[in-house]
């Protein structure tokens, strides 16, 4: 069933405070430039154009017209092409196996979409058959894990855990990701890869590494496509599809989806049955997206990517076809008129100035 504030018996709409940080502020302190949405102003642009500017902390906030903006509210429509979703699978799945999973999806969607497929960057160790069958994984498969844990003893269920690590190999992949397939328009994760989706796009920065995974960062790091073009294929971005998501448990990262609050319309989708996340953990990941932009699908199964068909599958045409036409609109429409872009402070370019906000316009 799908929720919105016309169906108050099955329903709520979840409040949100006001909007915080965008995707763009993991782009803080990288050269980056984006014709007519990132500009890097040099010395002799911003003396013949004096930018609008405001300290946050060691921070500088430069705001940009953008050139030629769409209509506040709304977004270029895509013509000529069929959208195009980045699919982010579940803890002890893999790529390969989330594209089997969601194979009534891409099947009904087929006129509308195309789905690609990443691996997350961590080898993940069941600790029994039951775990993987649970998690939607496949017996005899090697799964995958976007990040990993640091306080689990033999035996406990990582849903358990409440310190994580290495999100940093994670952000760097689906960056490589949206450039390698661009353009991206919209984002589908499924259980922990719905969080991730939500830590993503609510650019969380998470430098919580042991050095062997600084160094392997680091690596990928070097490895990475350019600041222009991550920041371009950041720009196309449009929507977010949540499955069985949740707040993670791990109190650092759950700040930084709180106040980072990622800034895309999104359809959130939860079962009724789900033993392993239950709905109220689905409502504390979904409070953190903007209410204006919210729906909720609740489907009577379990742990799982409900069957594309009747209510589940309408919910998600009409997602898609408002991504398309260009009716959805960013959590901050301002941002389709100016852009923000952060430029940290030299003599201070520390915490407080990767906290800048960074609002991306539409692209």
């Amino acid at each position: 069933m799908l929720c919105a504030a016309s169906s108050p018996l099955r329903c709520r709409l979840f409040s949100a405070p006001a909007p915080g940080p965008a995707i763009a502020s993991r782009l803080l302190g990288r050269s980056c430039t984006l014709s007519a949405v990132y500009h890097q102003r040099s010395a002799a642009t911003a003396a013949a154009q004096p930018p609008v500017t405001a300290k946050l902390a060691a921070a500088e906030m430069t705001v940009v017209q953008q050139a030629e903006a769409p209509a506040a509210g709304s977004a270029a429509p895509i013509e000529d092409r069929k959208l195009r979703i980045l699919c982010l699978h579940g803890y002890l799945q893999n790529a390969e196996i989330f594209r089997s999973r969601i194979g009534s999806l891409r099947k009904a969607l087929k006129s509308r979409a195309e789905f690609f497929f990443l691996d997350a960057p961590y080898l993940a160790e069941p600790d029994s058959d039951a775990a993987v069958s649970e998690s939607g994984g496949e017996g005899g498969v090697q799964g995958r894990s976007w990040w990993q844990w640091s306080d689990l003893e033999p035996g406990t269920r990582p849903s358990r855990a409440a310190h994580y690590r290495g999100w940093q190999a994670s952000q760097a992949a689906i960056e490589a990701a949206l450039v390698r397939h661009a353009p991206i328009d919209g984002l589908l994760g499924f259980s922990q890869g719905a969080t991730a989706t939500a830590l993503f796009l609510a650019g969380a920065s998470l430098p919580d590494q042991p050095a062997q995974q600084q160094q392997q960062a680091q690596q990928q790091e070097a490895e990475q496509p350019d600041a222009e073009a991550v920041a371009a294929a950041l720009a196309h971005l449009r929507f977010a599809v949540v499955i069985a998501g949740f707040l993670p448990r791990d109190a650092t990262y759950a700040a930084a989806l709180q106040s980072g609050r990622p800034g895309l319309p999104s359809l959130h989708v939860v079962g009724e049955k789900d033993a392993l996340v239950p709905e109220e953990r689905s409502a504390a990941l979904w409070d953190c997206f903007p209410a204006g932009d919210l729906h909720i699908y609740r489907h009577p199964g379990a742990h799982m990517v409900p069957t594309c068909s009747g209510d589940f599958k309408q919910a998600l045409i009409s997602l898609l076809d408002d991504a398309k036409s260009g009716r959805l609109a960013r959590q901050q429409q301002q941002a389709q008129q100016q852009l923000c872009v952060a430029t940290t402070s030299p003599e201070a370019p520390g915490d407080e100035a990767k906290k800048a906000v960074a609002a991306l316009a539409v692209g």
